[in-house]
């Protein structure tokens, strides 16, 4: 299941990276991934990306921070981000 009285964002972050690593995407292209193509909504995904941005992990590059509207924002997952 993946909703119970909170979403399962674990799941989301392993959809994201598998469909976005190594490519840069904007955060309108994973919005339109998470909304069309995974069981989650609009919101979960910003929650996994801010989790996934304060981590401040090695495989992952922002390439223009000062864009926090999203539309501009892109991020570069790279290979074996995130996965276990």
């Amino acid at each position: 299941m993946l909703f119970g009285k909170e979403p399962r964002l674990d799941i989301l972050k392993d959809q994201i990276v598998h469909k976005f690593q190594n490519q840069e995407a904007t955060i309108h292209e994973i919005e339109e991934f998470v909304i069309t193509e995974t069981a989650f909504r609009e919101t979960h995904y910003k929650k996994v990306l801010k989790e996934i941005e304060q981590a401040n992990p090695a495989g992952l590059e922002v390439i223009d921070p000062c864009l926090r509207d999203g539309k501009g924002l892109i991020l570069t997952l790279q290979c074996g981000f995130g996965l276990p």
